[in-house]
């Protein structure tokens, strides 16, 4: 991209919740951002219930998604609201956490998204009162929410520990059960299952799902979350 093409999408605006997901596709087109492959997105979501009261595994186009999420397209962190867990958001969350995504869990009233350390969209009022949301690509000002960013994430819970899945994973291993048993009991994709039970061979020092089973089934131990 030349410099003029540059700075003329420096201060771009979208307005509605709509907007913020359109800066995204916009970023995953854009050659100056995906020059490494993928885009790197820290996002961080709001605890003011507009994320959690949508099913946006459902929502999002499946082709679209899949493709993204597939190709390795898209990585990076999400902080999301503690109301997160267990309502209609929680699938999307899975599924990124299944693709590579890092996700902690803090009550914050910002919202702001930094992509590759390069660009940040932020919130902003247009005057009339809609919401909208500015790309900047302005250096001192992506520095800053990269920094903030960071100091969030430090002081977000990680979501295994939030959830509390991995002891009812671990409980159903020492039954016996199969990672497809598990996933279509606790209503999640196998994929998922396989993650969850990956870091809790890490956490138990175990090199077996087989292991992994016989560790806390005899111990009566709670799976490790963290």
């Amino acid at each position: 991209m030349t410099d003029g093409a540059q700075h003329e999408h420096e201060d771009e605006s979208l307005s509605h919740e709509i907007g913020y997901w359109q800066h995204l596709w916009n970023m995953l087109q854009d050659p100056s951002t995906t020059a490494s492959g993928r885009l790197v997105m820290d996002a961080v979501l709001p605890d003011d219930g507009a994320f959690i009261a949508r099913s946006w595994h459902a929502e999002f186009d499946r082709e679209v998604r899949d493709h993204v999420l597939g190709a390795s397209l898209l990585t990076g962190r999400a902080i999301v609201p503690p109301a997160a867990i267990g309502s209609a958001a929680e699938p999307l969350i899975e599924m990124a956490l299944d693709h590579g995504f890092r996700v902690a869990v803090l009550g914050t009233a910002s919202r702001f998204t930094v992509y590759n350390g390069t660009a940040c969209v932020i919130p902003e009022n247009d005057g009339r009162g809609v919401e909208a949301h500015r790309l900047v690509r302005r250096p001192a000002i992506v520095e800053a929410f990269a920094c903030f960013f960071d100091q969030l994430w430090e002081a977000a819970i990680p979501w295994e520990r939030c959830t509390g899945s991995a002891g009812r994973v671990s409980e159903l291993l020492a039954r016996g059960w199969t990672d497809e048993r598990i996933a279509q009991e606790l209503g999640v994709s196998t994929r998922t299952v396989n993650r969850r039970v990956s870091e809790m061979m890490r956490g138990a020092g175990v090199r077996s799902r087989f292991a992994l089973g016989l560790h806390f089934g005899r111990s009566g131990l709670d799976a490790p979350t963290g």
